[in-house]
């Protein structure tokens, strides 16, 4: 009877750490890796609003509605967006000169257990924004169409001329 009920115990424990074992070999947490890109076209105006594009791109449970971070580069967070279904994101961008700007994202938690993803936190380049020349006026005229874009998205009135001083 002792013989039987050793034996018994021994096959319960081993059923039971088989248990533990396999289940603990199916749990897993992953890091997935993921990169941002982020793109525009050209040249533009002083005053123009132009849309800002970009792809978080990885494991798909990394991609869709996940938060980013447009940054202007020596300022910092700028807006917040975040991404569809396929991982693409856009912002617009009021320009108002030369900028670099870049986006980042902070990385997140994906799935549940047994099969939760950790999605890596990624920063895209750095998109630099270019002006065009606009006239004669050079910088002063970028300035005055600068301002007047944003005072009439805001309703104020609007500045027609910067004079620079003789001989500036």
């Amino acid at each position: 009877m002792r013989r039987n009920t050793s034996m018994s115990v021994l096959i319960v424990l081993s059923v039971v750490g088989a248990m533990l074992v396999s289940s603990t070999a199916v749990a897993h947490v992953s890091v997935r890796k993921t990169a941002l890109s982020i793109h525009t076209r050209g040249r533009v105006d002083v005053g123009t609003t132009i849309t800002i594009t970009g792809k978080l791109t990885g494991h798909p449970s990394c991609r869709a509605n996940q938060d980013i971070n447009p940054i202007e580069v020596g300022t910092g967070i700028v807006d917040s967006t975040t991404t569809d279904a396929e991982g693409n994101y856009a912002f617009e961008w009021l320009v108002t000169g030369d900028a670099a700007l870049q986006t980042h994202f902070s990385g997140s938690m994906a799935g549940v257990h047994p099969h939760a993803h950790l999605c890596a936190a990624a920063t895209s380049r750095v998109l630099r924004i270019r002006t065009k020349s606009n006239g004669a006026g050079g910088a002063a005229d970028g300035m005055v169409a600068a301002v007047s874009a944003l005072m009439a998205r805001t309703g104020a009135a609007v500045i027609t001329s910067i004079r620079a001083p003789l001989g500036a």
